[in-house]
């Protein structure tokens, strides 16, 4: 592998100590037990000059940032205050848990789905402080709530997330850890939801949310149901609106992929985006060259400043992984397009 493309070795290194520590370090002793005698073999080897240490950042350290980072994802240190520490105590009696939305409301078929962070629980004797997140279904009605809304839950059922149901199946407890999700609780129709102030998160957010919930509402006034829910599919990834049948047909037809977010979407709004903004640069570049007499670099720019309609539009459509995937992918080519970077088959 070329000695000038140091990229590939950390990015090798780095997921090699992902796999180690997802496979082979399935509880916390022999976590710690690696990281003390590889950090202490390199410290020695380096000492007796065995090893660089250009060699140690490109490979030592990548792979045991990548056993850290996995570990400290799988097995996370909870503080006592946490949400997680409450949903055993208080299984099988209903507490009231105030908190903020974290997201967009999720409405499906039969129910609702809210992202809350917790900031105090209540019970019949006392109320504690308390932090973390939790995965709310609610069965039955909601108000109108949007992101940054500080709601009070009331007659909440707490629980953990269930794990393997079927050696090898899907593990949902894994699913909701690598969102940072930990509680699970159930709202039922003797439940109640109290909103106890509007809009108090981030604001690039709450304008990015609410310039999606304004474009759902503007899809579903001017388009039938069916194409309504179709539409808002294939740009906002809201799938709940299209029946099972509809599904079924565009599995039919292998063009399921476009009723889910993904690189292709991505793809069209870097490209339009890079092209509008060309566009408007090329238009802009005489006045450049008549006022500094120095010609403006259009591609190179365009190329930069379209990162954030797509960084923008990511963020807005949730955190759903082959849009992740994609940005990432879509950013990077960008900053190398900015910094003229040769084209190299390894850092493809």
């Amino acid at each position: 592998m070329p000695a000038r493309n140091p990229l590939c070795k950390i990015a090798l290194s780095y997921l090699t100590g992902l796999v180690l520590g997802y496979f082979l370090f399935n509880s916390l002793t022999p976590f710690l037990i690696f990281i003390a005698a590889s950090s202490a073999a390199s410290l020695l080897l380096m000492r007796l000059g065995k090893l660089k240490f250009r060699e140690m950042f490109l490979c030592i350290f990548p792979l045991l940032s990548g056993v850290v980072l996995i570990n400290l994802h799988s097995y996370p240190l909870f503080p006592p205050q946490h949400i997680v520490n409450y949903a055993e105590r208080y299984r099988l009696a209903p507490v009231d848990i105030e908190g903020s939305l974290t997201r967009p409301v999720e409405k499906r078929r039969d129910n609702s789905v809210l992202y809350i962070k917790a900031h105090a629980l209540q019970t019949e004797l006392r109320r504690v402080p308390a932090e973390g997140n939790l995965l709310v279904n609610v069965n039955g009605p909601t108000p109108p709530l949007s992101y940054g809304d500080r709601v009070l839950l009331r007659n909440l059922r707490l629980r953990l997330p269930r794990g393997y149901w079927n050696p090898g199946g899907f593990n949902y407890q894994a699913f909701m850890a690598r969102r940072g999700i930990y509680v699970a609780a159930t709202l039922w129709k003797d439940g109640k939801i109290e909103v106890m102030a509007r809009r108090e998160g981030n604001g690039l957010l709450s304008l990015l949310y609410s310039f999606r919930e304004r474009s759902a509402s503007a899809i579903d006034k001017n388009l039938l149901p069916l194409e309504a829910g179709i539409l808002k599919a294939m740009i906002l990834g809201d799938t709940w609106d299209i029946g099972q049948s509809d599904r079924q047909n565009f599995a039919r037809s292998g063009t399921a992929h476009l009723l889910s977010i993904s690189g292709l979407h991505v793809g069209f709004v870097a490209f339009f985006s890079y092209h509008a903004i060309l566009a408007l640069l090329k238009l802009t570049m005489w006045i450049h060259i008549t006022l500094r007499g120095t010609p403006f670099r259009a591609r190179r720019w365009a190329a930069l400043t379209s990162i954030l309609p797509v960084v923008a539009y990511a963020l807005m459509v949730g955190d759903k992984p082959p849009a992740t995937r994609a940005t990432i992918m879509v950013v990077t080519y960008m900053v190398a397009r900015f910094l003229v970077r040769d084209k190299k088959l390894y850092s493809a």
